[in-house]
């Protein structure tokens, strides 16, 4: 099999796997590609741990140097109270630098699409006292990606299933000896006065049409009361994203470069450094990022040796 023919998400029996991939090149040097759902069931999160088991591995999560200075607090976790979080999301002293800015770019600069789907979240964010909330949220961050895994845990919530997070806290995967941070780390000022560029804009843009449109979804499926027509709906999204790589490099245009062509460098980097000379190692990322990753693989020479099935979740027909 091409490596480009690889289906990183398998749909079987009304349920949705990860596959895990595993590539091996003529020295028997190993690669483990962990393609993630960050949302699923409680043991899909803890056999994706199992599966790791004591290889060395890479770990995706966006860092932020000293997160105090941008108002945050040390005691910040998506998985606080959303009253909580509100509150919180009030005090990031980048967006109160900004606020008079990013206000006159939402007044000016946003595409008919955008204004179109603001629209819609405007509608129906009353349906519940969460869809409120979360909205409002959303709103203090002017739909940045910052508000994603926020939204992530809300669309868990919604199909009874749990965020990555809430089973991989990142302060307990940290203290774990084979796990390895591999991912961005923000070193900003907070306090530096953005600059409303084109290419400010149109990465702005790509930021609120990710952040819209996962919220625009966890409408849809509160407007829906039974729970398996939600997941079944959920899981039709998932094989139209991620069983098709023409349809992965579609998403993939909608992404902003800072989620997917930065941190994909860095993988790139990573890879092709002394720092991945481990005989055996996994990296623990996304499934969009996988495609990408792969093809780095196959220039690296590694071959395809084995694949495992971890299901992600399922639904009652």
């Amino acid at each position: 099999m091409s490596l480009n023919q690889t289906q990183f998400i398998k749909i079987e029996n009304n349920a949705a796997y990860s596959n895990c991939i595993e590539y091996e090149n003529e020295e028997g040097k190993k690669i483990h590609l962990i393609p993630v759902l960050h949302i699923g069931e409680e043991r899909y999160f803890q056999d994706l741990i199992k599966y790791v088991g004591d290889m060395k591995c890479q770990y995706e999560y966006i860092q932020t140097v000293d997160p105090e200075k941008f108002g945050i607090s040390k005691d910040y976790s998506i998985n606080l109270d959303y009253k909580v979080l509100l509150k919180m999301s009030k005090n990031n002293i980048s967006y109160k630098v900004n606020r008079k800015s990013l206000k006159n770019m939402f007044k000016n600069n946003l595409s008919d699409e955008l204004k179109n789907m603001m629209e819609f979240a405007k509608e129906y964010s009353n349906l519940s006292t969460t869809s409120q909330i979360v909205f409002k949220i959303c709103k203090n961050f002017f739909f940045s990606i910052d508000t994603l895994s926020i939204l992530q845990r809300y669309l868990a919530e919604l199909l009874d299933l749990k965020h990555q997070s809430q089973i991989l806290e990142i302060n307990e995967i940290q203290k774990w000896e084979n796990w390895e941070h591999l991912d961005v780390v923000i070193e900003i000022d907070p306090k530096k006065s953005i600059e409303l560029t084109g290419d400010f804009i149109n990465e702005w843009g790509k930021q609120m049409y990710l952040s819209l449109s996962t919220y625009n979804a966890c409408l849809v499926f509160e407007k829906e009361p039974n729970i398996n027509l939600r997941r079944k709906k959920f899981i039709e999204e998932i094989v139209s994203v991620f069983t098709l790589k023409d349809n992965v490099d579609q998403a993939v245009d909608l992404i902003p470069d800072f989620i997917f062509g930065i941190r994909n460098k860095i993988i790139d980097d990573y890879l092709n450094s002394d720092q991945s000379e481990s005989d055996e190692f996994a990296i623990f990322y996304g499934t969009i990022h996988m495609y990408t990753i792969e093809n780095i693989i196959e220039k690296l020479g590694f071959k395809l040796k084995a694949q495992t099935k971890i299901k992600a979740l399922n639904y009652v027909v």
